[in-house]
């Protein structure tokens, strides 16, 4: 998934960038997190690819917005995209790479404390997600079915909580470890 093609999808009707920085954080923030700054640089970029047309308009709240619209070419890069196969790339967890240094090391203790701070992180998060799938779920019973948006927080929490597992277990095994005999899990 490319932030080109979020783009695309929130702009059904004309929005300014703040528009669709506050829709990808209201809806998607389980799947994709992208900062203001990358949001107004793509829409620029978009825009000289000939993907997006922009128009200033008057704001009730300050100077006046930069509105954009998919443009035909716009809609069919769009379409092309939900159409086509989906991107599976392989995920990067920093942490894996830590864990792979910090194991040359022996230093049980600091990887443990490496996996208990990055498991209470995943559990921060699967709170957080699990906030959004009530609220999500209230949302639905009162708006109609959100069917897929629904699919893809369970897919984030399933994942998450497949995280906290994982940590669970690599501490429990680090912990069985005495420190100068490293095995392997």
């Amino acid at each position: 998934m490319s932030l080109k093609n979020l783009i695309l999808g929130y702009l059904e009707k004309p929005a300014s960038g703040y528009d669709i920085k506050r829709s990808i954080d209201e809806s998607l923030s389980h799947l994709w997190a992208a900062e203001s700054s990358q949001v107004y640089s793509k829409l620029r970029a978009m825009e000289k690819q000939g993907l997006l047309k922009s128009t200033k308009e008057k704001s009730s709240k300050g100077p006046d917005r930069r509105v954009y619209r998919r443009t035909r070419e716009g809609e069919k890069t769009f379409t092309d995209w939900l159409e086509s196969d989906p991107e599976l790339s392989h995920e990067r967890l920093s942490v894996l790479a830590q864990l792979h240094f910090l194991s040359r090391s022996r230093n049980h203790e600091q990887t443990t404390t490496l996996l208990e701070g990055v498991r209470d992180r995943f559990v921060e998060r699967l709170e957080k997600y699990k906030a959004l799938e009530a609220a999500e779920s209230r949302k639905a019973d009162e708006e109609g079915d959100e069917f897929f948006d629904k699919l893809a927080l369970d897919l984030s929490v399933r994942t998450l909580q497949a995280r906290i597992e994982w940590c669970n277990d690599a501490i429990g095994q680090l912990k069985q470890l005495s420190p100068g005999e490293p095995k392997h899990a």
